[in-house]
């Protein structure tokens, strides 16, 4: 589940940890977990991004 190779945004349920895909929520009458649970969150890439200030 790459992220960025795909272009794909992945989303977590807050109450079962449960992932979605933006392409599978589009495909769904409402935005919610299969759990019935309507609050999501954006999971973040494992890789810290570390920039050098000038």
């Amino acid at each position: 589940m790459s992220e960025q190779s795909s272009g794909e945004v992945y989303y977590e349920c807050v109450r079962c940890g449960t992932t979605i895909s933006s392409t599978e929520l589009s495909k769904l009458l409402e935005i919610k977990c299969i759990c019935g649970y309507r609050i999501l969150k954006k999971k973040r890439p494992s890789v810290v991004k570390i920039i050098k200030a000038t």
